[in-house]
C-alpha cells in the first residue's frame, strides 16, 4: 500500500504498470486500479504467529521483542518464498519484458528477475524497519545457488532505496535510502461528513489497529483501549472495526464512536491524536497528518518504529503488556497526550518535515532516468 502513489506516478506519466504477486495481496493491488497478475499460493503471515494460547496476544506470552539475531530468523519465510517464486516470476517477466522492477524490500525473487533481465530493480520500504536488511544478508547465502543457475555471480543489490519517511525516524543502524513522500493510501470507501474537518465539540481521537492485529487475538486491545475513554467527557473516540465485529467487542463508552474501516487519513485530519500499533502504513498515515500519537505495538517491527516515534518526541509508548491492558494506563497516556503542549508541536513539525519530502512524482523522473542508464 505504501508503493501505490509512486505506482500511480509512473502510470500518470505515462508508462505501464503491471502488478505481480501472490493472491493475499493481488486483491489490494487490484483495488487500487492497478492492473494485476497473481502467481503461487496465499501467503499468510499470521502464519507464523499459529498456536497462539486462546485470548493471549503475542505481547503476553514474551513474542514482542526479538532476541539479537532474529531479525535475521523472521525474514526467513520470505527468503523461502523467494526459492518457489523466482520461477513462475522469472517466467512472467520474460514475457511481459519490464524496464524496471520495484519491489517490496522482502520480496528477494525480485533481485534475481532484475539480475537475468539486466533492469535495474528498486526496493520501495513500508517504514523504518530492520527486517529487509538483515534478510538481504540471509538471501545472499541461502539464494546464492540460485544466481548462480541463471547465470549471475550472486544474488545482486537493488540499484535503488526508498525510504517513505523522514529522516528523523529513521532506524540509526540501518542503511538509508532515497527519500520519498509517503502519500496516505488507505484503500478506497466512503467518508462520513462527521469524520470531515469542521465545527464539532470537543476533542477527538482516531483508534486503529489495521487489519492485522484482530487475527493476533486483538480484540482484548481494542477492548481496553475503549474502556480508557470512559469518563473522559470532552473526547470522542473514533474506533475502526468491522461491523460484524462489534457485538464480540460488547458495550462501549459513551463517548466511543464504532465505525467500519475507511480512509483513516480523512478520519485523521480532523482528529486531535490517533491511537495505533505502529504499523507501517497506519505510521505514515498519522505521522504525515501531524498527530500526536498513543503507541501500542504488538509484534516484530512495530515496536522499533514505535520507539522512533517515541524519540522523536511525537508520541507515548505503551509496549509491554501491563500498560497495555490497564485501562487506567492508557487513560492517563491519553490525557497527557491531549494536554501537553509539546506533543502537538513536534508532531505538528514532524508532519511538515515529511510533506516536504520529494513526491511521488519527482522520484519517477529519477527512474525514469534509471531504467535508461540500464
Amino acid at each position: 500500500m505504501p508503493a501505490v502513489p509512486l505506482m500511480w506516478a509512473l502510470r500518470s506519466a505515462g508508462h505501464e504498470v503491471m502488478f505481480l504477486g501472490q493472491p493475499d495481496v493481488v486483491g489490494m493491488a487490484r483495488s487500487s486500479g492497478l492492473p494485476t497478475v497473481s502467481e503461487g499460493a496465499l501467503f499468510d503471515v499470521d502464519e507464523l504467529f499459529l498456536g497462539l494460547p486462546p485470548g493471549r496476544r503475542p505481547i503476553e506470552i514474551g513474542l514482542a521483542q526479538l532476541p539479537q539475531g532474529g531479525w535475521t530468523a523472521a525474514a526467513l519465510a520470505w527468503v523461502f518464498h523467494a526459492k518457489y517464486l523466482l520461477e513462475p516470476y522469472l517466467d512472467f517477466a520474460r514475457r511481459w519484458k519490464p524496464d524496471l522492477i520495484v519491489t517490496d524490500p522482502l520480496e528477494y525473487a525480485g533481485l534475481i528477475v532484475g539480475g537475468v533481465l539486466g533492469v535495474p530493480v528498486v526496493h520501495h520500504r513500508w517504514g523504518p524497519e530492520p527486517i529487509s536488511s538483515a534478510g538481504l544478508g540471509l538471501a545472499r547465502k541461502l539464494l546464492h545457488g540460485r544466481a548462480v543457475r541463471h547465470g549471475l555471480a550472486g544474488l545482486p543489490d537493488p540499484d535503488m532505496l526508498l525510504d517513505p519517511f523522514p529522516a528523523e525516524i529513521a532506524l540509526p543502524d540501518e542503511p538509508r535510502g532515497r527519500p520519498i513522500r509517503p502519500v496516505a493510501y488507505n484503500g478506497g470507501g466512503s467518508v462520513p461528513s462527521w469524520a470531515l474537518p469542521g465545527d464539532r465539540e470537543g476533542r477527538r481521537v482516531c483508534v486503529s489497529f489495521g487489519r492485522s492485529i484482530l487475527p493476533l487475538n486483538g480484540m482484548s486491545l481494542i477492548r481496553h483501549v475503549v474502556d480508557a475513554f470512559d469518563g473522559l467527557e470532552d473526547v470522542e473516540a473514533v474506533v475502526t472495526l468491522e461491523r460484524e465485529r462489534h457485538a464480540e467487542l460488547g458495550p462501549v463508552p459513551k463517548q466511543v464512536r464504532l465505525v467500519d474501516p475507511v480512509p483513516i487519513r480523512e478520519v485523521l485530519e480532523g482528529s486531535d491524536a490517533v491511537v495505533h500499533h505502529g504499523g507501517g502504513g497506519t505510521t505514515l498515515t498519522a505521522v504525515l497528518a501531524g498527530l500526536p500519537h498513543l503507541l501500542l505495538p504488538q509484534i516484530m517491527d512495530q515496536h522499533v518504529r514505535c520507539e522512533r516515534l517515541e524519540a522523536a518526541g511525537v508520541g507515548i509508548r505503551l509496549g509491554d503488556a501491563a500498560g497495555q491492558n490497564d485501562p487506567a494506563a492508557i487513560r492517563d497516556a491519553l490525557t497527557t497526550l491531549l494536554d501537553e503542549q509539546r506533543f502537538r508541536t513536534a508532531a505538528a513539525d514532524l508532519g511538515e518535515r515529511t510533506r516536504a519530502l520529494p513526491s511521488p512524482a519527482e522520484v519517477a523522473r529519477e527512474l525514469e532516468e534509471l531504467a535508461l542508464r540500464s
